[in-house]
């Protein structure tokens, strides 16, 4: 169902919710989404039949060939050191919804997840299958080699020496942890024997008092940034979504995170809107994270009050890092993450919005007409969450003083583009 007025097309991409500890990728991801970004508002401006599908695959598309992203060139490794990337497409138009998982050997997940899609009679495909379908669509085969950086190398490298390490914390006490330094060993050594002995008390911690999930997260979440998302509504009020990883470091061969599942790594409905997420991906899959957030749109939140609900509600549930991006049929548009950081951008009206750490908002082009274009407002009044949408007997009241979302919502109507934030 196509929204009876014409709507201003809009795009929102992201490049990953989690901790980065490395400010000089900063510029590279917050020039990789607005890339992205623009590539895919370009489709939109076009006007096609499938403008925004089209729109939300180019996007993914950019974000795959970028290595500073996890998702086709410089996805992440698991435990054998090789690439199992998963994506997902959905056009809302008839909830019509393709995905692949597990796939290797090709540089953009995302175009036969659109196959899978247009082009058969299923809707996920998964490891030798999606690779065989791959290659009856003509797609090239990329040695594995390939989509490997030297940094994904080096990731997985350090999270086997501490993987390995756990299972050593089961048999070493403290007083092991603290057998003094050798005094004859290298500088380079004795930084080593440190590191590995810092390494091992928090081993002993995390496996001791949160278990090893906990502590596993912890080793692959320090310096990482995942999965990349698009979402777009086009001029006639059609939505789409779009999702693709790498997955995360150290896995086990054959994991499938939530990215190519839909209702969890993105949703798209023309009734309602689009959702792509990133983030945990058990957490993300155990409660449905996209198609909550769009039951929340539903039901009359903004978009950005939208995600944020979504992301308490998986919070106080199941925990978890994660963030979303949205737009609604309308064009509302919002953003939300409980990250430290999550590299994001939007396009419409020919103006680009960016962000990448928390409450954080850019511009990089302004509209003639207008001496302000994206503003923060604090002075406006938006409906309390929890007002609207928590029953009073609720066990999980969706505002909380403890949760870490922050929501950032890009309005729709006529004046539009006016942003404002929820911390």
């Amino acid at each position: 169902m196509s929204s009876p007025r014409p709507v201003t097309p809009c795009i929102v991409v992201h490049g990953g919710a989690g901790q980065l500890s490395n400010p000089s990728i900063f510029p590279m991801l917050i020039i990789g989404v607005k890339k992205a970004a623009r590539a895919g508002y370009d489709i939109l401006m076009r006007d096609g039949e499938n403008a925004a599908v089209d729109a939300v695959e180019a996007a993914i598309k950019v974000m795959e060939d970028d290595s500073n992203f996890n998702a086709g060139h410089g996805s992440k490794l698991n435990t054998r050191g090789e690439v199992e990337m998963d994506a997902m497409i959905m056009d809302g138009r008839d909830l019509n919804y393709g995905g692949v998982g597990g796939i290797s050997n090709i540089a953009n997940p995302i175009s036969v997840a659109r196959k899978v899609m247009d082009e058969s009679s299923h809707c996920l495909l998964i490891g030798n299958g999606a690779n065989q379908f791959a290659q009856e669509k003509n797609f090239p085969q990329i040695p594995n080699h390939q989509l490997i950086t030297e940094s994904r190398r080096r990731q997985l490298a350090r999270a086997l020496e501490a993987m390995e390490l756990v299972e050593m914390s089961e048999d070493e006490s403290e007083s092991d942890i603290e057998e003094p330094i050798e005094v004859h060993k290298t500088k380079k050594q004795l930084k080593r024997q440190q590191s590995k002995a810092e390494i091992l008390k928090m081993v002993i911690f995390c496996y001791l008092n949160q278990g090893y999930i906990d502590y596993v997260q912890e080793i692959r979440g320090k310096e990482v940034h995942d999965t990349v998302g698009a979402v777009a509504v086009d001029c006639q009020g059609n939505v789409a979504c779009a999702t693709s990883t790498g997955g995360l470091t150290a896995v086990h061969p054959g994991r499938v995170g939530d990215s190519p599942i839909a209702g969890c790594g993105g949703y798209a409905d023309n009734h309602i809107g689009a959702s792509s997420a990133t983030g945990n991906g058990e957490s993300i899959l155990r409660v449905t994270l996209c198609r909550y957030a769009l039951f929340m749109l539903q039901i009359g939140q903004t978009a950005a009050d939208a995600a944020a609900a979504a992301l308490r509600y998986m919070e106080q549930r199941v925990g978890g890092t994660a963030g979303i991006i949205m737009v609604s049929r309308d064009g509302d548009a919002g953003v939300a993450f409980n990250s430290n950081h999550m590299p994001w951008a939007q396009v419409k009206r020919g103006i680009t919005s960016y962000g990448l750490n928390r409450g954080e908002i850019k511009t990089s082009k302004r509209r003639a007409e207008r001496s302000e274009s994206f503003i923060e407002s604090p002075d406006k009044k938006y409906n309390d969450i929890s007002t609207v949408t928590s029953a009073t007997d609720s066990d999980c009241p969706l505002d909380h003083p403890d949760s870490g979302v922050v929501s950032l919502g890009m309005e729709a109507g006529a004046s539009g583009g006016d942003v404002y934030i929820n911390m």
